[in-house]
Protein backbone atom coordinates (compact mmCIF):
# COMPACT_ATOMS: atom_id res chain seq x y z
CA UNK A 1 0.00 0.00 0.00
CA UNK A 2 2.71 2.53 0.68
CA UNK A 3 4.98 2.23 -1.95
CA UNK A 4 1.76 3.10 -4.04
CA UNK A 5 0.91 5.93 -1.88
CA UNK A 6 4.42 7.41 -1.95
CA UNK A 7 4.54 6.93 -5.36
CA UNK A 8 1.98 9.34 -6.26
CA UNK A 9 2.85 11.79 -3.62
CA UNK A 10 6.26 11.99 -1.92
CA UNK A 11 8.10 10.33 -4.75
CA UNK A 12 6.65 13.32 -6.96
CA UNK A 13 8.09 15.91 -4.70
CA UNK A 14 12.03 16.03 -5.92
CA UNK A 15 12.72 17.77 -2.40
CA UNK A 16 11.30 15.63 -0.13
CA UNK A 17 12.10 12.37 -2.16
CA UNK A 18 15.85 12.88 -2.92
CA UNK A 19 16.58 13.84 0.48
CA UNK A 20 19.12 10.60 1.23
CA UNK A 21 19.95 11.07 -2.28
CA UNK A 22 24.41 10.60 -2.28
CA UNK A 23 24.27 11.39 1.06
CA UNK A 24 27.11 9.61 3.03
CA UNK A 25 27.53 10.05 6.76
CA UNK A 26 28.23 6.69 8.11
CA UNK A 27 26.85 3.66 9.62
CA UNK A 28 23.20 5.66 11.02
CA UNK A 29 22.93 7.38 7.79
CA UNK A 30 23.82 4.22 5.80
CA UNK A 31 21.09 3.00 7.97
CA UNK A 32 18.35 5.05 7.28
CA UNK A 33 19.82 5.84 3.96
CA UNK A 34 16.17 4.91 2.01
CA UNK A 35 14.31 7.18 5.27
CA UNK A 36 10.75 5.52 4.33
CA UNK A 37 9.05 6.78 7.60
CA UNK A 38 10.15 10.16 6.90
CA UNK A 39 8.20 10.27 3.77
CA UNK A 40 5.22 8.41 5.33
CA UNK A 41 5.32 10.59 8.57
CA UNK A 42 5.08 13.68 5.80
CA UNK A 43 2.19 11.75 3.87
CA UNK A 44 0.28 11.98 7.03
CA UNK A 45 0.80 15.51 7.22
CA UNK A 46 -0.52 16.07 3.90
CA UNK A 47 -3.44 18.28 3.05
CA UNK A 48 -4.67 18.47 -0.48
CA UNK A 49 -6.47 21.73 -1.75
CA UNK A 50 -7.72 22.39 -5.03
CA UNK A 51 -7.79 25.22 -5.95
CA UNK A 52 -10.04 27.09 -9.37
CA UNK A 53 -8.28 28.75 -12.14
CA UNK A 54 -8.33 32.66 -10.94
CA UNK A 55 -7.73 31.35 -7.24
CA UNK A 56 -5.11 33.21 -4.80
CA UNK A 57 -2.55 30.14 -3.86
CA UNK A 58 0.00 32.43 -2.14
CA UNK A 59 -0.28 36.80 -1.30
CA UNK A 60 2.56 38.42 -1.50
CA UNK A 61 3.77 39.91 2.11
CA UNK A 62 1.21 37.31 4.00
CA UNK A 63 2.71 35.06 6.24
CA UNK A 64 2.46 31.64 5.51
CA UNK A 65 3.41 28.82 7.21
CA UNK A 66 2.55 26.01 4.41
CA UNK A 67 5.24 24.53 1.63
CA UNK A 68 3.17 23.52 -1.62
CA UNK A 69 4.16 21.14 -4.06
CA UNK A 70 1.88 21.13 -7.66
CA UNK A 71 0.68 17.57 -8.47
CA UNK A 72 -1.31 18.81 -11.57
CA UNK A 73 -2.44 22.38 -13.19
CA UNK A 74 -0.56 26.06 -13.69
CA UNK A 75 0.73 28.71 -11.74
CA UNK A 76 0.92 31.92 -12.30
CA UNK A 77 3.44 34.12 -10.59
CA UNK A 78 3.38 38.05 -10.81
CA UNK A 79 4.03 40.78 -9.24
CA UNK A 80 1.88 43.95 -9.07
CA UNK A 81 -0.20 42.22 -11.22
CA UNK A 82 2.37 41.60 -13.78
CA UNK A 83 2.92 37.84 -14.83
CA UNK A 84 7.00 36.63 -14.40
CA UNK A 85 6.93 33.19 -14.98
CA UNK A 86 4.88 29.93 -14.41
CA UNK A 87 5.02 26.43 -13.15
CA UNK A 88 3.10 23.53 -14.22
CA UNK A 89 5.87 20.84 -13.78
CA UNK A 90 4.24 18.19 -11.16
CA UNK A 91 6.30 18.10 -7.88
CA UNK A 92 7.53 21.82 -8.15
CA UNK A 93 7.49 23.79 -4.83
CA UNK A 94 6.54 26.46 -3.66
CA UNK A 95 6.38 28.48 -0.39
CA UNK A 96 9.89 28.29 0.57
CA UNK A 97 10.71 31.30 2.67
CA UNK A 98 8.42 29.30 5.48
CA UNK A 99 10.83 27.42 6.34
CA UNK A 100 13.70 30.27 6.91
CA UNK A 101 14.02 31.03 10.76
CA UNK A 102 12.48 32.97 11.40
CA UNK A 103 9.53 32.45 8.91
CA UNK A 104 9.17 35.16 6.36
CA UNK A 105 6.90 35.58 3.75
CA UNK A 106 6.50 35.00 -0.21
CA UNK A 107 8.43 38.26 -2.20
CA UNK A 108 5.47 37.54 -5.27
CA UNK A 109 2.12 36.42 -5.22
CA UNK A 110 0.98 32.82 -6.97
CA UNK A 111 -2.28 32.55 -8.95
CA UNK A 112 -4.01 29.51 -10.27
CA UNK A 113 -4.27 29.85 -14.28
CA UNK A 114 -5.80 26.83 -14.73
CA UNK A 115 -7.81 24.08 -11.72
CA UNK A 116 -4.42 23.23 -9.55
CA UNK A 117 -3.91 19.93 -7.10
CA UNK A 118 -1.58 21.05 -4.33
CA UNK A 119 -0.13 19.35 -1.72
CA UNK A 120 0.19 21.41 1.18
CA UNK A 121 2.78 20.89 3.90
CA UNK A 122 2.80 23.24 7.17
CA UNK A 123 5.97 23.73 8.41
CA UNK A 124 6.07 22.56 12.21
CA UNK A 125 4.76 19.43 10.59
CA UNK A 126 7.88 18.75 8.19
CA UNK A 127 9.85 19.89 11.16
CA UNK A 128 8.22 17.39 13.73
CA UNK A 129 9.09 14.79 10.48
CA UNK A 130 12.48 15.89 10.76
CA UNK A 131 13.37 15.26 13.92
CA UNK A 132 11.56 12.29 14.08
CA UNK A 133 12.80 10.51 11.16
CA UNK A 134 15.87 11.70 10.04
CA UNK A 135 19.75 11.89 10.69
CA UNK A 136 21.99 14.98 10.44
CA UNK A 137 23.43 14.17 6.94
CA UNK A 138 19.78 13.78 5.79
CA UNK A 139 18.74 16.99 7.51
CA UNK A 140 21.41 19.12 5.82
CA UNK A 141 20.58 17.77 2.75
CA UNK A 142 16.52 18.74 2.43
CA UNK A 143 17.82 22.42 4.12
CA UNK A 144 20.69 22.98 1.17
CA UNK A 145 17.80 21.68 -1.45
CA UNK A 146 15.37 24.19 0.23
CA UNK A 147 17.45 27.13 -0.11
CA UNK A 148 18.65 26.38 -3.33
CA UNK A 149 15.48 26.50 -4.45
CA UNK A 150 14.57 29.46 -2.59
CA UNK A 151 17.40 30.61 -4.08
CA UNK A 152 16.62 29.76 -7.53
CA UNK A 153 13.31 30.93 -7.68
CA UNK A 154 14.05 34.09 -6.03
CA UNK A 155 16.70 34.97 -8.93
CA UNK A 156 14.72 34.44 -11.13
CA UNK A 157 11.92 36.17 -9.92
CA UNK A 158 14.59 39.72 -9.83
CA UNK A 159 15.30 38.86 -13.34
CA UNK A 160 11.85 38.67 -15.24
CA UNK A 161 11.04 41.35 -12.55
CA UNK A 162 13.63 43.97 -14.12
CA UNK A 163 12.34 42.95 -17.81
CA UNK A 164 9.10 43.96 -16.61
CA UNK A 165 9.67 47.51 -14.89
CA UNK A 166 12.24 48.13 -18.06
CA UNK A 167 9.05 48.18 -20.57
CA UNK A 168 6.56 49.41 -18.25
CA UNK A 169 5.33 53.15 -18.03
CA UNK A 170 3.86 55.42 -15.88
CA UNK A 171 2.63 54.44 -12.59
CA UNK A 172 3.37 51.04 -12.56
CA UNK A 173 7.04 51.46 -13.65
CA UNK A 174 7.20 53.35 -10.47
CA UNK A 175 4.97 50.76 -8.94
CA UNK A 176 7.87 48.05 -10.29
CA UNK A 177 10.65 49.84 -9.36
CA UNK A 178 10.11 49.67 -6.18
CA UNK A 179 8.78 46.56 -5.88
CA UNK A 180 12.04 44.99 -7.78
CA UNK A 181 14.26 47.45 -5.16
CA UNK A 182 12.26 45.77 -1.92
CA UNK A 183 13.21 41.97 -3.65
CA UNK A 184 16.37 42.91 -4.64
CA UNK A 185 16.84 43.99 -0.71
CA UNK A 186 15.24 40.86 0.43
CA UNK A 187 17.24 38.57 -1.88
CA UNK A 188 20.74 40.40 -1.22
CA UNK A 189 19.96 40.01 2.76
CA UNK A 190 20.33 36.19 2.22
CA UNK A 191 23.02 36.31 -0.50
CA UNK A 192 25.75 35.45 1.86
CA UNK A 193 23.98 33.46 4.08
CA UNK A 194 24.08 29.41 4.38
CA UNK A 195 21.30 27.26 4.22
CA UNK A 196 22.56 25.80 8.00
CA UNK A 197 22.29 29.37 9.19
CA UNK A 198 18.66 30.34 7.57
CA UNK A 199 16.95 27.30 7.87
CA UNK A 200 18.58 25.96 11.12
CA UNK A 201 15.13 25.18 12.51
CA UNK A 202 15.67 21.98 9.84
CA UNK A 203 19.04 21.30 11.14
CA UNK A 204 18.62 21.15 14.67
CA UNK A 205 15.51 19.72 15.35
CA UNK A 206 14.57 18.55 18.30
CA UNK A 207 15.60 14.94 17.52
CA UNK A 208 13.19 12.46 18.95
CA UNK A 209 13.62 8.96 18.53
CA UNK A 210 15.15 7.03 15.28
CA UNK A 211 12.26 4.31 14.73
CA UNK A 212 11.08 1.23 11.98
CA UNK A 213 8.42 0.99 13.80
CA UNK A 214 5.59 1.14 11.58
CA UNK A 215 3.05 4.05 10.95
CA UNK A 216 -0.51 3.50 10.69
CA UNK A 217 -3.15 5.77 8.95
CA UNK A 218 -3.82 7.69 5.56
CA UNK A 219 -3.24 11.32 5.89
CA UNK A 220 -3.83 13.19 2.76
CA UNK A 221 -6.96 15.54 4.28
CA UNK A 222 -9.21 17.51 1.09
CA UNK A 223 -9.60 21.19 1.19
CA UNK A 224 -11.72 23.46 -1.56
CA UNK A 225 -10.00 27.12 -2.29
CA UNK A 226 -12.75 29.38 -3.68
CA UNK A 227 -15.84 29.71 -4.48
Amino acid sequence: MWTHLLSTTIKQCALLAKVAEGVGGGKVAKMFADPRQFHICVYRALRYIMYAPRDLIIVSDTPNVDLLFLRRGEMHASCKGRLLFSISQAGMSVGERCMLEPAESELIDFDARSRCDVLALNRSDLISAVAEHLVPDHRVKLANDLFAEMARKGEQTRQMLKLVAANASGPDKDSLTTALTDIGEKLDALKDTQAKDAMHAVIDAEQVHFTRGSIVGIGIHSQRKGP
